[in-house]
């Protein structure tokens, strides 16, 4: 649970050990892939596949790509790749030679690709400044990303995922903390089954922003009552009051399997824009009723919880947790301090059972609000639900 802070390089591990010449200046942080993470078989197989794709991708222009690393960082590959998938023009120049012009290249190239895949640019994992400085990580999350959009057919190894360093410049000396970063996928066979949030955000973006920006919304807006044909979870309304029920209901004209939400003594009617956004609502108001206690509230998933530290306030409230403050960034000021605490709160979550669904820490940071919602509704279910549930009759609801 300690991010193992190092004071001193003779204290840092073997194989991130700094050469000379990549000293960090106090305050800056780096990430580094130790040699037992490239190393990884799957890592290599990734790095193997899509090299072999670009260069099927670019024979026709006599381009072969023999390392990921060295070969990508200055726009030219890229660009021809891009131009290659997408069957369009950019208008740069072909052959840039010094490395403003490089970089200015790969900024052009970078900038359609974003658009094209439709990623913002605070939101990809991938940057000018990283690509440029032949980050390894950054350059495979890119090509992934090209590939999935425009090859998803292409047979990438499944669920890889690498051990990452990051090393910070302290005025103590260094400090070192590791994660892991997923690169790609699970497989389908392998990857968790829809839940009610999968739903939610099948819907307009106007309509999920009802749930993410919540203000004074209350669950009771929406209907809380037994559809016509519901299963009830087994156990009646006490300890399985959290368990997701599969209900068979009359929509659309036809019958069709779909989720419903089990909450308390009752069940929302499933697949239905208000009770959904219902679900949302309650999830954000029981987060406020207990923040209360803090003088806290939070009017915004996408950014209240980037952080990690209303998450970790919230876990220690609910789980009766003391987390000293040395063990997380209270007024986090970098994308890997936010990173750290929404790590940690992970952690805890996991520990505790209540992560039903694989959650990334970088999706949270990045302020996907489906995966803050499910880490939430993960506290919910059992704080909140399980409360509901023991107050209730046994029985079937009414």
């Amino acid at each position: 649970m300690d991010p193992e802070p190092l004071y001193n390089l003779l204290q840092l591990p073997k194989e991130v050990a700094l050469p000379v010449e990549e000293e960090l200046p106090q305050g800056e942080k780096k990430r580094y892939l130790p040699p037992n993470s490239r190393k990884d078989p799957k890592f290599e197989d990734l790095q193997k596949v899509l090299v072999e794709w670009i260069n099927a991708m670019l024979l026709p222009e006599h381009i072969v790509v023999r390392s990921l690393e060295e070969d990508m960082f200055d726009g030219l590959i890229l660009d021809h790749l891009f131009q290659k998938l997408a069957t369009l023009k950019l208008e740069v120049e072909e052959i840039a030679l010094t490395a403003a012009s490089q970089r200015r290249k790969l900024g052009v190239v970078l900038e359609a690709v974003n658009r094209s895949l439709q990623v913002e640019e605070q939101q990809a994992k991938w940057s000018v400044e990283s690509i440029f400085n032949k980050d390894l990580l950054s350059t495979l999350h890119l090509l992934v990303a090209l590939a999935r959009h425009f090859q998803p057919d292409l047979a990438l190894p499944t669920n890889v995922q690498v051990e990452v360093i990051i090393i910070e410049s302290t005025r103590s000396g260094l400090k070192s903390e590791k994660f892991m970063e997923q690169l790609t996928e699970c497989s389908p066979d392998k990857e968790p089954p829809k839940d009610v949030f999968d739903e939610l955000f099948k819907l307009a973006p106007e309509k999920v922003s009802a749930v993410k920006e919540v203000g004074e919304s209350k669950a009771a807006n929406g209907s809380c009552r037994t559809p016509v044909g519901s299963q009830e979870p087994s156990g009646g309304g006490g300890g399985s009051g959290s368990t997701p029920a599969v209900l068979w209901v009359l929509g659309a004209g036809c019958w069709g399997r779909v989720w419903s939400v089990w909450v308390g003594s009752c069940i929302f009617e499933p697949l239905n824009l208000r009770t959904l956004l219902s679900l949302g609502q309650a999830i954000v108001s029981f987060v406020n009723q207990k923040l209360e206690r803090l003088g806290l509230s939070v009017q915004n998933l996408d950014t209240q919880f980037a952080d990690g530290v209303i998450l970790l306030l919230l876990i220690g409230q609910l789980e009766g947790f003391f987390l000293h403050l040395k063990e997380f960034y209270l007024t986090p000021s970098s994308p890997a301090e936010m990173l750290h605490n929404v790590t940690l709160a992970l952690e805890l979550l996991k520990e505790e059972g209540l992560l039903s669904h694989p959650i990334s820490p970088e999706d949270i940071v990045n302020k996907d609000a489906k995966s803050t919602l499910r880490v939430l509704y993960g506290l919910f279910s059992k704080h909140k639900l399980k409360a509901n549930a023991d107050r209730a009759p046994r029985g079937t609801p009414n």
